[in-house]
């Protein structure tokens, strides 16, 4: 009778035994997939923190594609006002040399216009030097007839 009780004590120790065991593997299991589900949505926030920090860097190279075309910009604006400084610069100097050939070309008519005046004046002393003697010598006729 010990022996069976034993047997039956046995038994019920092993169908005790075998429900731990199931209970231990279902736990394993649940642990399992919580460790999965876990896995899964930290995958799912690591997608959105991955969708974010694409869309953020998105927004920063746009930016900076931005603020270089705004620097080209800025540098064609300086290099409009350096233009400008050259293009007045230029026309400065341009009407300065017409202005200096204006100059030229009035004192070389008035050297002409005193050469003219110059050569008018001898040619008027070289006149009045021959209607003198001209006259001289008319005169010198008209007492020669007299006498």
């Amino acid at each position: 009778r010990r022996t069976g009780a034993i047997v039956l004590a046995r038994w019920q120790k092993r169908d005790l035994a075998a429900a731990w065991t199931h209970i231990v593997s279902c736990c394993k299991e649940r642990r399992a997939l919580a460790a999965t589900a876990a896995k899964v949505v930290l995958l799912l926030q690591n997608i959105k923190v991955a969708r974010s920090w694409r869309t953020w860097e998105g927004a920063v190279r746009e930016l900076q594609r931005q603020r270089r075309v705004m620097e080209r910009v800025v540098a064609r604006l300086g290099h409009r006002g350096m233009s400008d400084a050259w293009t007045a610069w230029g026309s400065a100097v341009e009407e300065n040399r017409s202005d200096a050939e204006k100059m030229q070309r009035d004192l070389m008519v008035e050297s002409r216009v005193d050469a003219m005046q110059r050569e008018v004046q001898s040619l008027e002393v070289m006149f009045e030097e021959k209607s003198r003697a001209v006259v001289q010598k008319a005169a010198a006729a008209v007492e020669a007839e007299r006498e």
